[in-house]
């Protein structure tokens, strides 16, 4: 049993603020289904695993508990995609998200 990874997926999920039947429906899942994994009663495969490492942009090893190290991603680098709420952010809006980081250093 993977002891972590109930409490990393919720805590996952919440971040993006989605609910556990958007989430189920991100993975191709029923809600119940996810819920189980949520709740630590039942453990995914490791296809599935796998799936939610990638939604979350984690490793298996973050989810499963074998590492807390959380990827970490350089905001000026312009060749990443970033998402909000499953939609791109268009680069014009990355321009004032980094304008705003930058002015955080002066």
């Amino acid at each position: 049993m993977y002891a972590k990874m109930p409490s990393r997926l919720k805590e996952l999920r919440e971040q993006r603020a989605w609910t556990k039947t958007e989430t189920a429906k991100r993975l191709g899942v029923g809600t119940s289904t996810y819920s189980n994994w949520e709740y630590g009663l039942r453990e995914p495969d490791i296809d599935r695993l796998s799936q939610m490492a990638d939604l979350y942009g984690v490793t298996v090893d973050y989810l499963i508990g074998r590492s807390n190290q959380l990827p970490t991603v350089d905001l000026s680098q312009n060749k990443i995609d970033f998402m909000y709420k499953g939609q791109k952010v268009p680069e014009s809006e990355m321009k004032i998200v980094r304008r705003l980081l930058n002015s955080k250093n002066d």
